[in-house]
């Protein structure tokens, strides 16, 4: 796992059995001497390296203000400082997590998952793998996100041009998103809604809803009465 720091932007956690015991109980201005001596060449590292273990990394104070220490983080994954993360959440390998986002309790983030900053993610969420959350998006608590779920956050993209402010995507409790499905900018998905594999969503989804389809339309609702509508 890689967390960024403004003192020590780069900061690896290896397993141990994989960092040399110099490392381990120094303090760290000297595991980063130490780590230059052993073979970095000072001309090629851009930012200071600290190596930890996962076994101490609870050692240092800046490490524990960010992740919960009930938290699962994979060694191959990268969690950059600056992000919360709740008791029990599950962080597989090649993760990435930028700065200022928020992950709730007891979530499974699978592997080659991305968050961005602005992003907020409750409890009980899983995203599976290949799945990117971009700034503006939220996903409330027991939100099921299938494989390769594509999000957007912009309504009009074009390269290096940013807009003034991203649309916000909400997804609400308990909703499921089948694989595959996309998820057009500033979409809101009921609570309890069910997103077909492969659905292409271009407005918002009521509650408990099922859609599929492209662009996607209600085929029926999930524990409710109501009908679906005529077509």
């Amino acid at each position: 796992m890689t967390i960024y720091s403004p003192s020590f932007p780069i900061v690896s956690f290896l397993p141990a059995s994989t960092c040399p015991r110099a490392l381990a109980g120094s303090t760290i201005h000297r595991i980063v001497r130490r780590v230059l001596l052993m073979g970095a060449r000072e001309s090629t590292l851009k930012t200071p390296v600290l190596h930890v273990t996962a076994r101490n990394c609870f050692k240092y104070p800046f490490l524990q203000a960010m992740i919960s220490r009930k938290a699962f983080i994979h060694p191959l994954a990268t969690v950059e400082r600056g992000v919360k993360i709740g008791n029990g959440t599950r962080v597989w390998q090649f993760c990435v997590i930028l700065p200022g986002a928020v992950i709730g309790s007891d979530c499974n983030l699978c592997a080659h998952t991305l968050i961005e900053g602005n992003v907020k993610v409750g409890s009980r969420v899983t995203v599976k793998s290949g799945v990117q959350l971009w700034d503006g998006i939220t996903l409330e608590d027991d939100v099921f996100v299938g494989p390769n779920v594509t999000f957007t956050n912009d309504i009009f993209p074009r390269s290096r041009q940013r807009p003034e402010q991203y649309a916000n995507t909400i997804v609400h409790c308990g909703a499921s998103i089948g694989a595959n499905a996309t998820i057009l900018p500033g979409i809101s998905i009921g609570r309890g809604a069910m997103i077909g594999a492969g659905a292409v969503v271009t407005r918002d989804v009521p509650a408990h809803a099922i859609v599929k389809g492209n662009p996607a339309r209600i085929t029926g609702y999930v524990d409710t009465s109501t009908k679906s509508p005529s077509k």
